[in-house]
């Protein structure tokens, strides 16, 4: 009787050893260790999956928030009679002339290339960014504040007019 008991408990063992956990989990009923694996595999996924597409849905309302504040900024601008200009107005760019922005608050205008580039880098050092823009007709206008967002522009217009050098007949030259 000893035997078949040191005998039954050495069988255990060994099941034990060799089968552990998962074997009685199973006849338990239980899920083994790899059905858990695949089940946290499955939540980490899902969890992913879930976190890609709240991300998704943020770009897209962040869009939308910035579509309506440019379309409101160009609506004010629009506003503006005389405030906007497009190159066409003045027979074109002058060739091989290609705006870096598509936005420029124009803050003067000079027959000669020469005084408007000076001026330009007059107004880049005292902190606006300008660039010397040249038409066919034969003037060079002096762009600030460049760029291709219309609500920025808005802000900086507001923000130029209220600078010394900026002139009564400020307008803006859009690049289409």
């Amino acid at each position: 009787m000893k035997n078949k008991i040191l005998v039954i408990s050495a069988f255990l063992i060994a099941l034990l050893t060799a089968c552990g956990c998962d074997m009685f989990r199973a006849l338990a009923g239980r899920p083994t260790s790899s059905d858990l694996k695949a089940m946290r595999t499955a939540l980490v996924a899902r969890e992913a999956a879930e976190a890609a597409r709240k991300d998704s849905l943020e770009r897209v309302r962040l869009e939308a928030e910035k579509a309506v504040r440019m379309a409101a900024a160009l609506d004010t601008l629009e506003s503006m009679k005389g405030l906007l200009r497009t190159p066409a107005r003045f027979n074109g760019l002058a060739s091989g002339i290609e705006p870096g922005a598509k936005y420029y608050i124009v803050v003067g205008s000079f027959r000669d290339r020469a005084n408007a580039q000076k001026y330009s880098e007059k107004l880049t050092a005292d902190g606006y960014p300008a660039e010397a823009v040249g038409f066919r007709n034969g003037f060079t206008a002096v762009g600030v504040c460049p760029t291709d967002d219309p609500s920025a522009l808005l802000a900086s217009l507001r923000s130029v007019r209220k600078e010394k050098f900026c002139p009564k007949e400020v307008w803006v030259l859009v690049n289409e």
